[in-house]
């Protein structure tokens, strides 16, 4: 359960401040060791710091999504990348599912932003395939070793498109 997860991470990482322990054990499927891991690395920062973008939305600041895509999209920062999107799948996959299980604001992963609104039950369907979509993307990008940047650029814009067509 989370406490025995925040006790696993103040043992093994006692220097490190505690985030939302309810978020952090959603995203890391309640596993102590990739708990760990998203927080020894920039994973868990750079998570928040798009979740704190998206809080912005629909005046996101494109010039700091410009710049956190060019950080996860330059040369040497692969693990970032694919982290950061594994995260990102995760935070959808669980959104959708939240949202349709228990109705929007019920989660640890929404309770503060602009998603306890973005996803009503009406719009899960469109949701579902912005998932899709940005998983495809993100296989295609691997597969072909295409821009890095342009398709985290492209992940943002397809959930803000989705999020501003979701009744509020």
């Amino acid at each position: 359960d989370d406490r025995q997860l925040a006790t696993v991470i103040e043992q093994n990482l006692p220097d490190v401040q505690l985030p939302d322990i309810n978020e952090l054990s959603a995203l890391s499927r309640g596993s102590p060791g990739r708990a760990l891991a998203l927080l020894q690395g920039k994973s868990w920062t750079n998570f928040q710091e798009f979740v704190g973008l998206l809080d912005t939305a629909p005046n996101a600041d494109r010039g700091a999504i410009t710049s956190f895509a060019e950080r996860l999209g330059a040369r040497g920062a692969e693990e970032e990348f694919q982290a950061f999107f594994e995260l990102l799948s995760d935070w959808l996959a669980a959104m959708i599912r939240n949202s349709a299980t228990s109705g929007a604001g019920q989660s640890a992963l929404d309770r503060n932003t602009w998603t306890t609104h973005a996803m009503p039950r009406t719009r899960l369907g469109a949701w579902s395939e912005t998932w899709q979509q940005i998983m495809h993307s993100l296989a295609r990008t691997n597969a072909l070793n295409l821009d890095r940047k342009q398709t985290l650029l492209q992940a943002i814009h397809t959930i803000e498109e989705t999020a501003a067509t979701s009744p509020r």
